[in-house]
C-alpha cells in the first residue's frame, strides 16, 4: 500500500446536511444538493476516524493502564483516575451512526455496504470490551434519541451482532463484485477486506471462547478457508504522517512530550531479553542510562527515560486495525488450546518475526533460541508476554489480553485511587444518566460492580 500522499483527499470540506422543511421553506430546497453525506464520505471518514481514535486513546489510556509509559505529573490515567472518556462513547456512536446510513442507503453498493458492516462490527466491539453493555442494536438511529443497551454477549453473538455481521460481510464480499467506495485502506481490494473480516473473527472468536462453546469449531472453519493473512502485507493499517492525519504527539511541545517515560515494568521485560525494540520506542537519559518511572509515581527527581524522538517522524506508527503478527499469536494460542490442530510453537515464531519485520527493527540471531529472549516455552504467558512486547503503543488490545489472560503479571500503581485494583473498564459518561436515564439504569443492574472501574465484561479472566 502507497503511503505517501494517503489522505489529501480525506477531508473534501464541510458537507452540510439538510433537515426535512414544510410549507413555504421548503422552496429553498435546491433539488441537486444532497440531503445526506455519501456513502463515499462516510467510509473514508470512518476509517480514518475509527483508527485515529483507536490509536490515540489507544495510547493515552491502555497503554498508560498497561504500563508501557508513565508520567510523574499530569498522571490521573497513571493512577486510576480516567474518568468516563465521554469523547470516546461519543465519536464511536457518531460513525456507528453513518455506518448504518451506509448499510440502509438506497443508492449503496452492495460491497460497500458489507464494508460498512465490518467496521460497524469494529465499532461495536471496542465499545463493549471498553465499558460493557451498551447501546447496539437500537443505536445509530437518529430518530432513537434513548435506545436500550445490550448484554455483552448478545453484542458478540446475536444475530446483528459483531460475529454475524463480519460473517455476512464475508459471505457478500464472496460473491457480490461491486464496487467500494471511499477505502482509503485497501484500495477497493475486496479479497483483502474478506481477509481483514475473517481475522478480525478470530481475535473476537478467541476474546470469547472461555465463555462461548462454538467459538473453537468458527475458529477451525476459518483458518480450513485459508483467506487469512499471509504476510505484514495484508496488515490492516493506515499510516500516520503530516498534517492532518498525523500522530497527535508529533506536534506537541517538547515539554509535552518528554512528560512520558518509560516504566519499569516494560523496562524490565525488555532489558531482560536485551530486546532492541527498547530503543525503537524509547531513548536514553541524558547520562546515557535507560531508566523507568514506576507507575502511578509522584516522583519528579528521577532521570527518567522518555520517548525516542524517531516516533515524532512521519511513517513511524500507524493507525492499526489489526496484523498478520497479531493473528500469528492468535493462532498460536488456538493451537496451544487445541482449537486448532497447527504447530502453536511456529505461530509463534511467525509473530515474532513479522513484528520485528514491520517495525524494521533486526532481529537478534538467538532471539528465538535463548532461553531468557524470546524462546517458545510452550506457555499461555509465553505468547501473551511476547504479544504484549509486539503490541507496545499498538490499541487496545495488550489491556483486553491482560483483562482476558491475566498476563502479563503487573503490579497496581502507585497512590491509585481504585483500592489497587487494575482496571478493567470506563465508566459510563455522565449524560447517559439523564439522557437515557431508563435504559441506563437497566444496564447498572447487569454489572457486577456497577458503573466503576472494576466490572467485569463477559469475557474476562
Amino acid at each position: 500500500m502507497k503511503k505517501s500522499n494517503l489522505f489529501k483527499s480525506i477531508l473534501l470540506g464541510i458537507i452540510v446536511v439538510f433537515s426535512s422543511c414544510t410549507d413555504l421553506t421548503e422552496l429553498n430546497i435546491n433539488p441537486n444538493e444532497p440531503t445526506k453525506p455519501e456513502a463515499s464520505y462516510l467510509l473514508t471518514n470512518a476509517l480514518y476516524t475509527i483508527g485515529n481514535q483507536t490509536a490515540t486513546n489507544g495510547f493515552t489510556f491502555s497503554s498508560t493502564l498497561m504500563q508501557y509509559h508513565g508520567k510523574f505529573d499530569f498522571n490521573d490515567v497513571d493512577q486510576y483516575e480516567i474518568e468516563t472518556n465521554s469523547a470516546v462513547w461519543v465519536t464511536n456512536y457518531k460513525v456507528l451512526a453513518d455506518m448504518n446510513d451506509v448499510i440502509n442507503g438506497d443508492k449503496t453498493s452492495t460491497s460497500t455496504k458489507a464494508v460498512a458492516k465490518i467496521l460497524k462490527a469494529v465499532i461495536g466491539a471496542e465499545l463493549t470490551d471498553l465499558y460493557g453493555p451498551v447501546p447496539f442494536f437500537e443505536a445509530g438511529d437518529k430518530n432513537n434519541l434513548t435506545p436500550k443497551y445490550d448484554q455483552q454477549k448478545e453484542i458478540y453473538t446475536a444475530t446483528n451482532g459483531v460475529l454475524d455481521l463480519l460473517s455476512k460481510a464475508v459471505s457478500t464480499l464472496s460473491t457480490d463484485n461491486s464496487a467500494i467506495v471511499g477505502d482509503i485502506m485497501f484500495s477497493g481490494e475486496r479479497e483483502r477486506w474478506i481477509k481483514l473480516a475473517n481475522v478480525l473473527q478470530l481475535r473476537y472468536l478467541l476474546r470469547v471462547s472461555s465463555n462461548y462453546p462454538a467459538a473453537a469449531t468458527k475458529i477451525q472453519q476459518i483458518v480450513a478457508s485459508g483467506n487469512i493473512f499471509s504476510s505484514n502485507t495484508d496488515n490492516a493499517i493506515l499510516p500516520f504522517q503530516s498534517e492532518p492525519n498525523h500522530w497527535f504527539l508529533s506536534k506537541v511541545r517538547d515539554g509535552d512530550f518528554s512528560l512520558y517515560s518509560i516504566t519499569t515494568t516494560v523496562l524490565k521485560m525488555l532489558k531482560d531479553k536485551d530486546d532492541p525494540r527498547l530503543a525503537f520506542y524509547f531513548k536514553p537519559n541524558d547520562t546515557g542510562n535507560y531508566v523507568g518511572i514506576v507507575p502511578g509515581s509522584n516522583d519528579r527527581a528521577g532521570n527518567y527515560t522518555g520517548l525516542s524522538s524517531n516516533l515524532r517522524a512521519a511513517d513511524v506508527l500507524d493507525m492499526v486495525f489489526i496484523t498478520y503478527y497479531e493473528q500469528e499469536f492468535i493462532l498460536a494460542e488456538a493451537a496451544l488450546k487445541g482449537y486448532i490442530t497447527s504447530n502453536a510453537q511456529q505461530h509463534y515464531e511467525n509473530a515474532i518475526k513479522a513484528n520485528f519485520n514491520y517495525k524494521k527493527i533486526t532481529l537478534p540471531s538467538d532471539y528465538l533460541s535463548n532461553t531468557s529472549k524470546g524462546l517458545w516455552k510452550g506457555t499461555l504467558e509465553n505468547i501473551i508476554n511476547q504479544k504484549y512486547l509486539a503490541n507496545i503503543m499498538s490499541g487496545h488490545e495488550a489491556w483486553f489480553d491482560y483483562r482476558r489472560t491475566g498476563f502479563p503479571t503487573l503490579n497496581p500503581a502507585l497512590n491509585n485511587s481504585n483500592s489497587d485494583k487494575i482496571p478493567v473498564r470506563f465508566k459510563y459518561p455522565t449524560e447517559e444518566t439523564f439522557t437515557n436515564k431508563t435504559n441506563y439504569s437497566q444496564a447498572l443492574g447487569w454489572l457486577n460492580s456497577g458503573n466503576d472501574y472494576n466490572s467485569k465484561s463477559w469475557w474476562d479472566k
